[in-house]
Formats: structure tokens, C-alpha cells, sequence
């Protein structure tokens, strides 16, 4: 499949994503006191892709923490816009991000990361990479729930068109 050996990369990055979900955990008592958790987020999509608006996503993420202050957190971002001549697009955004965060039951965070960009419209089909960059605030409370809240913007083809994502979620300890 030529789809395939061209975005060999892509493809690796997505296996190397779904092997970190799997990874054991730490056993240091900061990490277990957060732990691993599952986070649903969404809220308004504004995007200057092949045309320029403001939509609504949705995404799941999983907090896999590496120490007190360093997460992985790989996830799926899923949106919708309507391109500059008419047609509805749905993108896809599965990346694994790097993020540093502060200690504590609130907690300020940055982080970077990558993944492809899918895009699918009218039974066509595009991939690009995508790089995204976020900053943000986890809540946690001791009942094992959290909010959060983030702007995450990404360049994609890195720099052919731009995303920026406005989100509020919740998380849950796994």
C-alpha cells in the first residue's frame, strides 16, 4: 500500500503510542498518589486550514506520569470544519505529547508532541504530520476525579494550516 511506505513514520509513531498506554507503571509515591488517568475533553476548534472558522472537538486522552513532574499522555483528538469550498471535512489527530508539570493537586502544565494529522472528506483521504504544543491546568480532588483545562494549538504540514483547541474536560484515575 503506497499510502503506507509514505508515511512509514506516521504509522510507527501510532504503534510506539498505543505500546506507551500498555507501559507499567512507577512505583514512586507521587506517581501512584496521581497515577495513570483517563481524560475526556472538548470544547471550540478554530482552524485556518483551507478556510478558516471555528468548529467544536472532542478527545480522549490517557496521563501516563514518568515522575512527579514529567506525563506522557497519548490520545485522539477528533474535529470537523468546513473547507473553502463547501465540503465537510473530519480530522483526526492521534499524537503522544511531552509534558512538565508542577507538584500538587493543582497543577500548571506545558507540553510538546506529534502525531499525524488525518483528514477525510467526500471518500478522500489525507495524512500530513502534525506538531502541537499545549499549556494548561490539572485539578485533581482525592476521590480519584479531576477537571482540566487547556489551549493546544498545532501546526500541521507543520505549517500549512494551524488548529487551536479550546478545552475543558475530566479525568478519572485508571
Amino acid at each position: 500500500m503506497n499510502v503506507v511506505r509514505r508515511h512509514r513514520p506516521l504509522y510507527v509513531l501510532g504503534v510506539v503510542m498505543c505500546a506507551t498506554v500498555g507501559a507499567p507503571r512507577s512505583g514512586a509515591a507521587q506517581v501512584e498518589r496521581h497515577g495513570r488517568a483517563l481524560a475526556i475533553v472538548a470544547g471550540p476548534f478554530q482552524y485556518d486550514l483551507s478556510g478558516t472558522g471555528t468548529s467544536v472537538f472532542g478527545a480522549a486522552r490517557v496521563e501516563l506520569p514518568l515522575g512527579s513532574v514529567v506525563v506522557v499522555e497519548p490520545g485522539l483528538t477528533v474535529g470537523r470544519y468546513d473547507a473553502q469550498f463547501g465540503s465537510t471535512v473530519t480530522l483526526l489527530f492521534p499524537e503522544i505529547q511531552l509534558q512538565l508539570q508542577s507538584r500538587g493537586s493543582v497543577s500548571p502544565y506545558l507540553g510538546v508532541g506529534a502525531g499525524p494529522a488525518f483528514a477525510f472528506s467526500e471518500g478522500a483521504s489525507d495524512s500530513e504530520l502534525a506538531l502541537s504544543t499545549a499549556v494548561g491546568l490539572r485539578v485533581r480532588t482525592q476521590s480519584g476525579w479531576g477537571v482540566r483545562g487547556e489551549l493546544r494549538v498545532r501546526a500541521i504540514d507543520p505549517f500549512a494550516g494551524t488548529t487551536a483547541e479550546w478545552g475543558l474536560g475530566v479525568s478519572r484515575r485508571i
